[in-house]
């Protein structure tokens, strides 16, 4: 073997050592990691004796008088869900105010008197039903807002709809994407709907998806992956969401516009003020895209409501504002919102 054919192999065996090496270690700090500081993989729902529950008595309600952890690496927190069914604030008269929305809405990973619902109704002494659920679109949103209004009869002052949204990416409960998927199956599904996205993108779009998709499976099996999630979760959101095409967005757009005029219907029907706010993920705002987003919702809504950006009460440092292993917004980021809806009113 001649002087170069020895410095190849010299450089192969170094690289194969250090390669070695650092698969060792990176296992070694894994099985530190879960010993000192294991994180849970997602958001879980647990009882007392520490079992994971299902909280949904059916599609549109969960279930009446039941306490329970909302527990993932950002938070651990008691969750009470009144009587009738809802989240608080729950009314015990007809109410004046109606919260409709998703996970955002509802308050995912927040106290009782955090949630915007809960800061905005309190300031105003309003009775207010807070109808947010986790894992639904418009058209499961839609359909809540119905079932309850016959239910109860109902007869808000003002139905107001926080839309969670982004134009440039599909980011997991993207009522732009997930609406399409609803009304699709024609079913409301659990908490895990917001999973389920529709996929025709190609390209950059297909890569940044597959990156998602490998992103979703690391963390579901690395607690070290997970613990990095926690520290860096804002700037790996903006860099690696999946995007979409033109043509999932104006799908998008159009099953948005078929369940805002259903509400709009009910508006009409009722009486009541219908608003609808949109509601960001954090990515859309460190992006910057969040004016597209807002205009792709107006597109939806097409006239039928009034449309309202929710951007301007946490531009000034989003990733502050959002819990950054689960996405949501945290207890400054509702009590921005609460304070802009206040304004606004």
């Amino acid at each position: 073997m001649g002087q170069l054919g020895r410095k190849v192999a010299n450089a192969f065996a170094n690289t194969l050592i250090l390669f070695v090496v650092l698969i060792v270690g990176l296992l070694g700090l894994e099985f530190a990691s879960r010993g000192l500081f294991l994180l849970p993989t997602k958001t879980l729902f647990l009882d007392a004796d520490e079992n994971v529950i299902n909280i949904y008595s059916s599609p549109t309600q969960l279930i009446p008088d039941i306490s329970y952890r909302q527990v993932s690496p950002d938070f651990d927190v008691l969750t009470r869900i009144g009587p009738m069914g809802l989240r608080g604030p729950e009314p015990k008269s007809d109410p004046e105010i109606i919260f409709l929305g998703d996970s955002f809405t509802f308050g995912q990973g927040l106290e009782e008197n955090q949630t915007f619902p809960a800061i905005f109704c309190a300031e105003m002494n309003a009775v207010c039903a807070n109808l947010g659920l986790s894992g639904t679109g418009t058209f499961a949103q839609a359909s809540i807002l119905e079932n309850w209004l016959e239910k109860e009869d109902w007869r808000p002052t003002e139905v107001k709809h926080f839309v969670f949204a982004m134009s440039s990416a599909i980011a997991g409960g993207n009522d732009l994407f997930d609406t399409v998927v609803e009304i699709n199956t024609a079913q409301v599904e659990g908490y895990d709907a917001a999973a389920k996205v529709p996929g025709r993108g190609g390209g950059v779009d297909g890569t940044l998806r597959a990156i998602a998709s490998f992103r979703g499976w690391v963390l579901i099996n690395s607690n070290l992956a997970r613990i990095g999630m926690l520290q860096f979760g804002p700037t790996l959101r903006a860099w690696f969401s999946p995007g979409t095409s033109q043509l999932d967005l104006a799908d998008g757009i159009e099953a948005m516009n078929s369940q805002i005029e259903r509400v709009h219907a009910l508006s009409e029907a009722r009486g009541f003020r219908y608003t609808i706010y949109v509601i960001h993920p954090m990515q859309d705002l460190i992006r910057g895209s969040h004016d597209q987003t807002a205009d792709a919702v107006r597109q939806a809504a097409d006239g039928f409501a009034p449309v309202i950006d929710t951007a301007p009460a946490l531009l000034d440092d989003p990733a502050n504002f959002y819990f950054p292993y689960d996405g949501h917004i945290n207890a400054e980021g509702a009590r921005r919102i609460a304070k802009f809806l206040l304004n606004q009113d």
